[in-house]
């Protein structure tokens, strides 16, 4: 991830111990790389954490197994699982505060973008795609003090690789994944992404979140660039490329290189509570930055050629 030039990188998903373990080593200065932080525990449908008392003890617990922040999941999945409820959401949000922790949260459609954000959630995972977001919603996330991070590119990896994307021979995608996830990539992903039953829901989804991204940075919304990346073989979002393609489906979207570099900045360290000491270049912060070769004003895919990083002042290599 730092030798794409990404810095400091969030986990959303329910994470092991030892994620924690190396968070902490990287605290101690003895490990380097991008500085990682976890939510530990996704907030999601669980028949075991599934009342707003048992939400409450289970942030309770989260935080002490050592979240940084508290996420919720809330995803009709196209009408298929079960959606947390508001009184849930509401009870983990409340107790997230109590503890002094930033929430995220997963959704998909507008009603529950909405409902989230009415009840305090910090920071929205993933952009609204099954319609065009309305003024009202505009208005509430400006009121809320919200941040939108859009994932473009995890919805465009749930089709692209049965499109055959050219950049998949790129030297630059091909770089870091392995010769046995490339052919995997070509040929299982593949064909699977071609008959998927939902493949015009995906694209769908993907056209209405570019429509939507304009929308809520034009109208002044926070946002920060993310994009679901990494995890194991099988899974087709790939570290350190997912977010250079993102920064170009966010120029294509309509925001400027500037916007962008400012989602990834200044806005990144904002949705992460972390500004005081990263985000933008100024005396007494850590001076992550990168030399490029190319200046990203001109052409925001500039932003891959890198000629050194510095992590907390130290060139990382």
């Amino acid at each position: 991830t730092a030798l794409h030039g990404v810095t400091a990188t969030t986990s959303m998903e329910t994470d092991p111990d030892e994620l924690v373990q190396v968070r902490e080593a990287q605290n101690r200065g003895d490990l380097r790389g991008a500085r990682v932080s976890t939510i530990k525990y996704r907030f999601a449908p669980d028949p075991e954490v599934a009342t707003a008392q048992q939400a409450r003890a289970k942030v309770d617990e989260t935080v002490a197994a050592g979240a940084d922040y508290i996420k919720l999941w809330v995803d009709g999945g196209f009408g298929t699982p079960q959606k947390l409820s508001r009184g849930f959401c509401a009870a983990v949000i409340e107790q997230a505060r109590k503890h002094g922790k930033l929430t995220f949260g997963h959704a998909y459609e507008l009603v529950d973008a909405k409902m989230l954000v009415e009840l305090g959630l910090n920071v929205l995972a993933h952009n609204v795609r099954d319609r065009e977001v309305d003024s009202e919603f505009l208005s509430l996330l400006k009121q809320k003090d919200a941040t939108l991070i859009p994932t473009l590119v995890r919805d465009e990896g749930l089709f692209i690789y049965g499109e055959s994307p050219p950049w998949i021979d790129e030297p630059f995608f091909r770089k870091f994944v392995a010769p046995d996830r490339l052919d995997l990539l070509k040929t299982k992903i593949r064909e699977a992404q071609v008959k998927h039953p939902q493949r015009a829901l995906f694209k769908a989804g993907f056209e209405m979140n570019k429509t939507n991204l304009k929308k809520l940075s034009d109208a002044g919304v926070r946002v920060a660039l993310g994009t679901d990346s990494g995890r194991p073989i099988d899974r087709f979002f790939i570290q350190g490329h997912s977010e250079h393609r993102e920064m170009e489906l966010m120029v294509q979207a309509g925001m400027t290189p500037m916007q962008v570099i400012q989602s990834f900045s200044k806005g990144a360290s904002e949705a992460l509570g972390i500004e005081k000491q990263f985000g933008v270049l100024a005396k007494g912060k850590a001076a992550d930055l990168l030399v490029l070769e190319k200046n990203p004003l001109d052409n925001i895919a500039n932003m891959r050629s890198i000629q050194s990083i510095y992590l907390g002042g130290k060139q990382f290599e």
